[in-house]
Order: structure tokens, then C-alpha cells, then sequence
């Protein structure tokens, strides 16, 4: 009886555990896979997090389609404010084929017109029109003195052996009695907003800016020096004002550079004084510095100024920026014309599928299209011409 019993409570015992072991089994596989759902479900998030960040930042195409729309709305409203297409000027016959096919490619949105820029040789100034100066041949008849100076300048830079340089672009002011040099493009590192890290294109972008830019430096301290502060040609005294201390900043990773052109720190120093008498220049210095038409992002700075370009090209304008120096009223015109520019071309571009899938994460932030500056400005750190800008943006 004994042996019966015991038997009847193991048996009893042994179905209690199976049944205890099927409950734990059961319920870490129960925990297993609410680990894994719920681990698939963080996986699909971050996936999710990952393409809108990436669709936050700012690419290429993005960037160029912004820039299309600048320039649509920038032609436009030349078009309609004065009833004459906008002419974008190209330096060489060899040039014709490209600024051709871009005219072919904007005609469905806005006609301009291009034509040949006057060669270096004949004329090494790039001038800010003035109610005396409306082009670039009435300027090669007021700028005599400017241009014999730049030859000066040519002559000192190869005589140093600092050449030859690409975009040495040196600012100026000029009245009747007197000519200011204001110094060299100057450079500033900053941290984008918008675009992405691209550290080696950044890198050696920078580095040969930098160089480029202490050379300039350099050609002017020498100049200053010779004409022990002034010198005077022609009945002109020349001077050389506020040369800009040499770049020191090293890059650093992650970062982008602003690119302060001659031209626009003239203006931010001089526009207040600009009568009919004076006008602002920018000589263009060194055999390998050959465009003498102002970059399309120094003509909006000076049409909003209202002190347009001569002459504007569609090459490159790459990390384009404004000083801090420059005054606020002329940086709040700047930025009104770029938003009411963006507006109006976006008008012909609204259906680009690079640009909205980047701008339609903004827009809790960019009302009244506040960003849109900035963004332009970053968009220009993706270096290249405005000609290919607009053939990569628009359908053939």
C-alpha cells in the first residue's frame, strides 16, 4: 500500500512539473518574441529616423535646384522691373555651347540673353554700376587710373613670384580725387546648418583659398609699403585701406567656409558714399584670375543694393557669403530679394522632387520662407558653376 502510494505521488509530481516547465516555456517564448517585435519595431523607427534626418540634410541636387530657382527669379524680376531680359555673360567663344543650352533649358520658364564678356586684356575690372555708369563700356572710359593700376598690381605679383592665382579679387572705392584698395576675398570656417560634412572636397577647397587669398595679402602689404602710404597716378591719389589680416584658421572636420569677395566688402564699407561721382570696382588680379563679370551671387548682393553688376556671369560663385562687417539694412535687403526671388521661381519649379523632399521637413520652422538665405548661402558650398547648377536641376 505504501508502494502504491508512493508511486501515485510521483506520477503526481512529475505531471505538476511538466506542466510548470510547458508554463515557462511558454512564457519566455512569449517574452522571446515580444523581445524581437518590439526590437523590430525600435529597427523599423530608427530606419524611419535615419531617412527623415537624411532628408533633412541638405544634397546636391537640392542644392542646385535652390539655385535655379534664384536665378528664375532673379531674371524674372529684372524682366518685369525693367522690360529687358537679364544678360548673363560668358569669358570665351569655347563657352558659347553651354550658356546656349542654358538659355535653352530657362526659355520654358524666362528668356535672357547671353553674350562675350570684354577680355581681361582690354579691361581688368568688374564695376558696380552707378547713375553715371550703366555698362560695362561707359566704365572702361570713367576707370583709366583703376586699370593702369591693375597692371601695376599684375606686374608687383608676377615681379614677387606669388602667381599665378585663381579668383584674386581685390576690392576698391574711386571719386575724382581719390582711390581706396580695401584688401583681399577674406575666408571664415563655420558650421553648416543644413548640408552635411563633405571634409575632403571642403578640405582642399579651403586649403587652396586660403593660399590664394595670403597671397593677395601679401601682394598688398608689399604695394603699400612702395608708396609709403599713398602714391598718386594720373592726378589720383591711390591709397591701400583696412588690408585684412592673413587666414590662420586651419580646417576642421564637419565644417564649411565663407568666402567674402572684394566687391562686397567694398560695398558693406563704401555704399553709403556712392554718388554719381564715385563707384565701387573689384580688380581682377593675376594672368589665371580671367573673369572680369561679377559672380551671380555678388549680383544679387549688388542689385539689391542698387548698385548693379556691369556685367554677371553664370560660373562659379562657390562659398559666396556677406561679412559681419556689413550693415544690417544691406543684409536685410539682401535677404528679402533672395526669399522674393526663391518665391517666384519656385513658382516654375514647385513639382522638383529633390528640393521638397528636402524643404517639406521645414516647414514648421521656415515661415515666410526665413530660411531660405541660409540655405542658399550653404547651397553654395556644394562647389560648381551656376551653368551646370541649372542643367542638372532642369530637363532636357
Amino acid at each position: 500500500m505504501t508502494t502504491i502510494f508512493k508511486f501515485y505521488r510521483l506520477i503526481t509530481f512529475l505531471l505538476i512539473s511538466t506542466f510548470f516547465i510547458s508554463c515557462d516555456k511558454e512564457g519566455f517564448e512569449s517574452e522571446t518574441n515580444h523581445s524581437h517585435e518590439h526590437a523590430t519595431i525600435e529597427q523599423k523607427e530608427g530606419e524611419h529616423l535615419t531617412k527623415n534626418k537624411l532628408h533633412k540634410v541638405m544634397t546636391k541636387e537640392a542644392a542646385d535646384a535652390l539655385a535655379t530657382m534664384v536665378v528664375i527669379g532673379y531674371a524674372k524680376d529684372i524682366l518685369s522691373s525693367t522690360g529687358k531680359n537679364a544678360i548673363f555673360q560668358y569669358e570665351s567663344p569655347k563657352d558659347f555651347a553651354t550658356h546656349q543650352k542654358v538659355q535653352d533649358r530657362l526659355k520654358q520658364y524666362v528668356t535672357i540673353d547671353i553674350s562675350q564678356s570684354i577680355p581681361k586684356a582690354k579691361f581688368p575690372l568688374i564695376v558696380a554700376k552707378n547713375s553715371r555708369i550703366s555698362s560695362t563700356e561707359q566704365a572702361m572710359l570713367t576707370a583709366e587710373t583703376e586699370t593702369k593700376l591693375a597692371k601695376q598690381l599684375d606686374a608687383r605679383l608676377t615681379k614677387m613670384n606669388l602667381g599665378p592665382l585663381y579668383g584674386a579679387y581685390i576690392g576698391g572705392y574711386s571719386d575724382p580725387s581719390k582711390i581706396e584698395l580695401v584688401g583681399a576675398s577674406d575666408l571664415e570656417l563655420y558650421t553648416p546648418k543644413f548640408r552635411g560634412a563633405d571634409d575632403s572636397n571642403v578640405k582642399k577647397a579651403f586649403d587652396n583659398a586660403k593660399e590664394y587669398s595670403n597671397k593677395v595679402i601679401d601682394l598688398l602689404n608689399d604695394y603699400n609699403k612702395s608708396i609709403s602710404g599713398g602714391v598718386v597716378i594720373g592726378g589720383v591719389r591711390i591709397s591701400v585701406k583696412d588690408i585684412n589680416p592673413k587666414v590662420t584658421s586651419n580646417f576642421s572636420s564637419g565644417q564649411v567656409f565663407k568666402s567674402f569677395h572684394g566687391m562686397i566688402v567694398a560695398m558693406s564699407k563704401y555704399a553709403s558714399s556712392i554718388d554719381k561721382n564715385s563707384f565701387l570696382f573689384e580688380i581682377a588680379c593675376s594672368e589665371n584670375t580671367t573673369k572680369v563679370s561679377s559672380c551671380f551671387p555678388c549680383a544679387t548682393f549688388m542689385a539689391s543694393q542698387r548698385n548693379s553688376a556691369t556685367s554677371v556671369h553664370l560660373g562659379r560663385g562657390d562659398n559666396w557669403n556677406i561679412p559681419s562687417s556689413c550693415p544690417v539694412f544691406m543684409q536685410t535687403a539682401w535677404q528679402s530679394n533672395i526669399i522674393k526671388w526663391y518665391e517666384i521661381g519656385l513658382r516654375s519649379l514647385k513639382n522638383n522632387s529633390d528640393w521638397n523632399a528636402f524643404i517639406s521637413n521645414y516647414s514648421h520652422e521656415n515661415i515666410e520662407n526665413k530660411l531660405i538665405p541660409q540655405m542658399f548661402l550653404e547651397a553654395l558650398t556644394f562647389e560648381d558653376s551656376f551653368t551646370k547648377r541649372i542643367l542638372n536641376t532642369l530637363p532636357s
